[in-house]
């Protein structure tokens, strides 16, 4: 089949159903309100946390109310090793591996003058070099497979300096994997998609001062931050076979900033 022809039109699910998604960064914010939004469309779901111990109590919980699989799991993004037994356990033990969110992430809490080389390098490992490490081991899984969803947290911070913030290795980290998510939707295109999302001024905005925040919400349309369930539709739809045309995409959530 040429690579212009397209594919037989697959049969659109209104929702995730019977499928298995894993979401790191899960324990609050953006990945619990992705995992959650998984749970509640029928998939079966594997909360990945760093230190919260209470993820695994949330677990629980959201099993309990949807009637779906829910498992948490600690896991340190950084490490490669890790990162493949824990893949390899959750094919076994659920059968098989459909969606990959690559969430976890942490914030720049100093400047490029002032700040610590060793936070930058946190920042990198987390933001960046984990997520690559994901995407391989991820990837391998879904080509045996024969399909799947990656899909990777972004900010809309790597698409445009959100003034007046000065977290040039932030910033960087989160432009690096808009970018990633591009040359991997190329890369899978055979067996997989993925897309990123870019999130903007959220919940408690992982801790920026009140000051930043009100600056920026000057240049929101909607004037607000945003809730983290608004952004749940946007990983159920990349995630879904409602997105089967989709590939190589950043889908910015944030309230207009960047209109």
């Amino acid at each position: 089949m040429s690579p212009l022809t397209p594919k037989a039109a697959p049969a659109l699910a209104d929702n995730v159903l019977d499928k298995v998604a894993v979401v790191t960064g899960a324990s609050i914010g953006i990945g619990l309100a992705a995992a959650t939004a998984f749970a509640e469309a029928g998939a079966n779901v594997v909360l990945l946390y760093a230190r919260s111990k209470h993820t695994e109590k949330i677990a629980s919980d959201l099993a309990d109310r949807t009637g779906v699989k829910v498992k948490a799991y600690q896991l340190d993004v950084r490490d490669y090793d890790a990162t493949q037994r824990l893949v390899e356990n959750v094919v076994t033990e659920f059968g098989r591996l459909d969606i990959w969110v690559a969430n976890a992430g942490i914030p720049q809490d100093d400047t490029i003058l002032d700040g610590n080389r060793k936070h930058w390098e946190d920042v990198i490992a987390v933001n960046y070099t984990a997520v690559v490490y994901q995407a391989q081991v991820v990837g391998n899984t879904f080509k045996k497979q024969g399909n799947g969803s990656f899909i990777i947290t972004a900010s809309a911070a790597g698409i445009a300096n959100i003034r007046p913030t000065n977290q040039g290795v932030y910033n960087s980290s989160k432009a690096a994997v808009i970018a990633l998510a591009r040359s991997l939707a190329q890369e899978f295109k055979d067996f997989a998609r993925v897309n990123s999302v870019s999130p903007g001024y959220m919940g408690d905005a992982q801790g920026a001062p009140e000051s930043e925040i009100t600056n920026a919400l000057t240049r929101q349309v909607l004037n607000r931050t945003g809730e983290y369930r608004e952004l749940a539709g946007a990983y159920l739809y990349l995630a879904s076979d409602a997105s089967t045309f989709c590939t190589g995409t950043d889908l910015i959530v944030d309230g207009g900033y960047h209109c």
